[in-house]
This record gives structure tokens, sequence and C-alpha cells, in this order.
């Protein structure tokens, strides 16, 4: 039996993110509306980007919330690629860097949130 939990796990990376710096999710999540269309050519999805809550009205403490929506989960989970990828004019990494320095900082939420995820993957291959 094969898990495949890459992706997923990602979006629980970015939960953490969205959990301890609220400025910075935002960033992130404006990126991957802008560039969606873009990503998604590769993917068969039904992700409709008009069922995604304007973050600008959601509380800092609620933006975690959008990881329950399958459309936010979809919108952040495709652009994976261009969100790391993504360099400003001197070529330094937009997000990467800050990701990865929150992930470090927080390594204890970062871990939790994984086992959560992961314990609850497993959890649905014994029923």
């Amino acid at each position: 039996c094969h898990i495949k939990t890459a992706g997923t796990s990602w979006l629980e990376e970015v939960k953490v993110v969205a959990m301890k710096d609220p400025d910075l999710y935002r960033e992130i999540h404006r990126f991957a509306l802008e560039n969606f269309q873009k990503d998604r050519a590769s993917y068969n999805l039904t992700t409709d980007l008009s069922r995604i809550p304007n973050i600008d009205t959601i509380a800092d403490d609620e933006l975690v919330n959008l990881f329950k929506q399958n459309d936010s989960r979809q919108l952040i989970h495709i652009t994976y690629g261009s969100i790391l990828r993504a360099k400003n004019d001197e070529e330094k990494y937009i997000f990467k860097d800050r990701i990865y320095k929150i992930l470090f900082e927080y390594e204890e939420d970062h871990y939790r949130e994984l086992s959560n995820h992961i314990k609850r993957h497993l959890g649905l291959l014994n029923k």
C-alpha cells in the first residue's frame, strides 16, 4: 500500500504559516490567486475560485479555516511550485525562505500538524 502525502503535507506547512504569520499567508494566497490559471493547466480540477472567501474579510485567527475548504486547499496545492520558485527583481526568493524560516522557528507546531495529518491518513486505512 502506498500513501501519497507530499502535496497535502505542503498544505499543512502553509497552514502553519497562516497560523504564525497571517500577513505572509495573505501574500502567498494573493500570489496563488494570480497564478492559479497558469498553474492549473496540467491538472483536471473542479476548483471554483469564486467559492474562496475574500481573505481581506477573514480575521487572522480564522485563516486556518481556509484549509478545511476544498477550493482554498486546491488553490494553495496547485500553485506550490510557483510559490516556492517565485523571485523578486534581485533574484531572491519571495516566499520560500520566509516559509522555511517559520517552519524552523515553529518546528514543534510544524511537526505536530504533519503528524496529525499523517495519522488521519493512516486512520483511513484501518477502516
